[in-house]
């Protein structure tokens, strides 16, 4: 099979094994591409029949989050303009409000593109972690001392991270 003056009998192997991967990819590549434009078509068929059962309810969740959205902005601009902060603890506990009401219309987007997409369990996860931070929102605005100490919690969580970073930056 190998003549033994042509040398390593493995550099043979290598033209052959080549066009045998090439084609193999090939091959991989064509029936992902079928599959997909399959899986497409599935889709977009289901969207459309979820639309026409549920765009009513998604057209509201829409409403609702972009109210939210502009209602916050408007009322962080008015904050900023009018000078309603007595002192920069003010200011601090009550930009950690905004973050997290930041935070929550987020998951709300996240929740609402979830749904949209027929992952109605996965959303209620996100629908749970929403209803845990409107709690800690909650419990924020009537304990607002609490703010200080989770602004300070974050404080020990960045230096964490930032310990992790210094002790292994080669593999983060």
């Amino acid at each position: 099979f190998f003549d033994s003056n042509d040398g390593d009998p493995y550099d043979n192997l290598e033209e052959p094994l080549k066009r045998i991967a090439g084609t193999f990819l090939d091959s991989v590549n064509e029936q992902a591409t079928e599959g997909y434009e399959e899986d497409k078509e599935d889709e977009n068929s289901f969207e459309e029949r979820l639309n026409q059962t549920f765009q009513p309810y998604f057209i509201e969740l829409y409403g609702l989050l972009s109210i939210c959205m502009e209602a916050i902005g408007h009322h962080r601009d008015y904050a900023v303009e009018q000078k309603i902060f007595k002192n920069k603890k003010q200011q601090a506990r009550y930009f950690t409000i905004i973050r997290l009401h930041a935070r929550a219309l987020r998951i709300c987007n996240e929740a609402m593109s979830l749904i949209k997409s027929g992952y109605g369990t996965a959303a209620l996860s996100r629908w749970r972690a929403l209803h845990e931070l409107a709690t800690t929102i909650s419990y924020f605005i009537e304990n607002p001392d609490a703010i200080d100490l989770f602004l300070e919690h974050s404080k020990v969580l960045s230096y964490e991270a930032m310990a992790d970073y210094n002790k292994y930056p080669e593999l983060l």
